[in-house]
């Protein structure tokens, strides 16, 4: 008890102190942003899913008749995470307030950032519910198939895995289909504007790489062991046991890949990667256009060379329309070079050989 309030009120003086006091009008730095969206909204939210997923095991693990001890021992881990749920609402909701007043004062300021949170959670969600399903398609396999596996009735460590399973699914699904679903809206609505972001091409790239991995990983796997097998001239006990587990992996993995590389193909047909192919984009700005760069890089999906120069005024913010107007000026401007100049307020673009 002595050394949690000791930790408490020690990180709440030095936050209080740093937050309420040093970065309190610090609002246009890139570093507020990697602040709000990755420590506290991503710290807040992993907090709240992990606590509402132990909550979430104990109670399917008890329906299911796993536990062997008594029901009130069995879920004193309620008590025991409540706290940290608590905390984690409180996080999110504070910094969610103060996300929100910040970008009614400066319109789309921290769209870029914001834009990311949801491709991060997205990808969170995601790899829970492909674990979920593969542990799901596992079980099924073991409990349909003769020979593949044991019955699950009677058996703890299975009952154990398909409550863990379950809890996977029921977090993971509806976190991946809220975030995503909120992306592909977007990326119907704005059209190329959101399928250029940065954010998003990183996502699907990382997502198709990460699946194409594991699915081959898990087809070497289960070739490496029917292919032993069949040159012993047999089916052991051993493949129809541990073989179902890379087949689901397998099998998982074919369900999402195809339809993220038909997604990507739909961005590469609206032109996601247009100007990355064809334009170098170098910006002449003030030493606080930190924020100014973060979001042409956003709009163009590519990485702004920047050359720092001296300028007494506050480097311009571009609203949506002005950014899509940007973008299509430097798409129309002929050549390999394009040269963004921000100064005094005023941002023109040349191009350059």
């Amino acid at each position: 008890m002595q050394r949690a309030v000791a930790l408490a009120l020690v990180g709440g003086i030095g936050w209080g102190f740093h937050w309420l006091a040093l970065a309190r009008v610090d609002t246009g730095s890139v570093l507020r942003q990697v602040y709000l969206y990755l420590f506290a909204f991503l710290g807040g939210a992993v907090t709240t899913l992990v606590v509402s997923a132990l909550v979430l095991f104990a109670v399917l693990a008890w329906a299911l008749g796993l536990p062997t001890v008594p029901t009130a021992q069995h879920f004193r881990i309620v008590p025991q995470v409540l706290p940290a749920l608590l905390v984690g609402s409180a996080l999110l909701a504070y910094h969610w307030r103060v996300v929100q007043g910040e970008s009614a004062r400066r319109e789309g300021h921290l769209e870029g950032a914001r834009r990311a949170f949801g491709y991060i959670l997205a990808g969170l969600g995601l790899a829970t519910l492909v674990a979920g399903l593969v542990s799901l398609l596992g079980l099924l396999l073991g409990f349909a198939v003769p020979g593949m596996g044991t019955p699950l009735v009677g058996m703890e460590p299975w009952r154990g895995l398909l409550a863990l399973a379950l809890t996977q699914v029921a977090i993971g699904g509806p976190l991946w289909a809220w975030h995503w679903g909120r992306a592909q809206g977007r990326a119907v609505r704005e059209g190329e504007a959101e399928r250029t972001t940065l954010a998003r091409r990183i996502f699907l790239y990382a997502v198709l790489c990460l699946l194409a991995l594991v699915g081959l990983g898990g087809a070497v796997g289960f070739l490496s062991l029917l292919l032993r097998d069949l040159l012993a001239g047999r089916l052991s006990a051993e493949f129809l046991g541990v073989g179902r587990w890379p087949l689901a992996v397998v099998l998982t993995t074919l369900a999402f890949l195809p339809y993220y590389w038909q997604v990507l193909r739909e961005d590469q047909r609206a032109g996601a990667e247009g100007v990355g192919r064809r334009k170098a984009i170098i910006l002449v700005v003030g030493e606080r256009g930190t924020a100014l760069r973060s979001q042409l890089e956003e709009a163009l999906g590519v990485s702004v060379h920047t050359l720092w120069v001296e300028d007494a005024e506050e480097p311009p913010h571009l609203t949506p329309e002005a950014l899509d107007a940007l973008r299509e000026q430097v798409r129309s401007i002929p050549g390999q070079r394009v040269l963004i100049v921000a100064l005094r307020g005023v941002v023109q673009v040349y191009g350059c050989r």
